[in-house]
């Protein structure tokens, strides 16, 4: 079914739980869609909470340009003369990052430090082990690994990632809301991860700020993802979609669901759909 009184222009979706498949890859399927959607002038945004580096690779697939959101909207790239340059570049307050830090101590979590691209493992009592659960979900390699907090960088701090259990991560959420209000943004992700970053940054702020730089009107943008950390650009774009396999935190606050799962293809049939 053809949507009316709509001219999709740009198209901006997550990687992990909706572009890609429970595998963690493009299918075949998906990328022909984004061939198609390009070829009819639609411009294509990655928008996600991974670090820069593991997302090249996966753009590497597309033969046609795109740009990317990562760091959950901490960075907006554009590709010029084969670099990706950043169009966006927030950090952490300094003050939040230590706090971060002292909260992870106290609460024996595992946390991941992005710091210029380069990505720092810290447990208090040196057990690593969710750092090996991350890097196979999302091909992300571990400068060093630090079980005291002493040669942590506390400046220039793109993002911090707790890792731990999905029930201690909802234990322990509503506090961290509350103690870093107005100071940074909390947010979830995947089931196991709270998110860490600075204060006003979103998806969908760099997507506001992607929009006017194209002169593309938000109204004939189309997001699409599975998280709690996608809600924001779901809600601001002209259009938003949730694949069928979100998160149980987006179905009770977000009604447009797709029928399809990131395995079973949401983004090619969502997109048919609209064109």
């Amino acid at each position: 079914m053809t949507e009316q009184h709509f001219t999709l222009q740009a198209l901006a979706m997550d990687l992990d739980g909706t572009l890609l498949n429970s595998q963690k890859e493009i299918s075949e399927t998906n990328l022909q869609a984004l061939q198609n959607a390009h070829d009819k002038g639609v411009e294509i945004i990655i928008a996600t909470g991974r670090m820069s580096p593991t997302v090249y690779p996966k753009v590497a697939q597309f033969p046609f340009p795109c740009s990317i959101v990562s760091y959950n909207g901490a960075r907006l790239l554009e590709q010029q003369n084969g670099s990706w340059n950043p169009l966006i570049a927030e950090t952490l307050d300094t003050e939040v990052v230590k706090d971060v830090y002292r909260l992870c101590q106290e609460k024996k979590l595992f946390l991941n430090v992005y710091r210029d691209d380069v990505l720092y493992g810290y447990h208090p009592d040196g057990d690593y082990e969710w750092a090996g659960f991350y890097s196979k979900a999302t091909s992300s390699v571990f400068a060093d690994y630090y079980n005291n907090l002493e040669p942590l960088p506390v400046d220039n701090i793109t993002k911090l990632l707790s890792i731990c259990s999905y029930e201690i991560r909802e234990a322990h959420f509503p506090g961290f809301e509350d103690f870093f209000q107005g100071r940074c943004t909390v947010v979830k992700s995947e089931p196991e991860y709270t998110e860490f970053i600075p204060t006003g940054v979103s998806k969908a702020t760099a997507l506001e700020k992607w929009c006017k730089l194209k002169n593309i009107p938000v109204a004939n943008l189309v997001t699409m993802g599975d998280a709690e950390n996608d809600l924001e650009m779901l809600r601001f774009a002209g259009k938003g979609i949730a694949s069928a396999n979100c998160t149980p935190g987006v179905k009770a606050v977000f009604d447009n669901v797709s029928e399809w799962t990131n395995d079973e293809h949401m983004v090619a049939k969502e997109l048919e759909r609209l064109l």
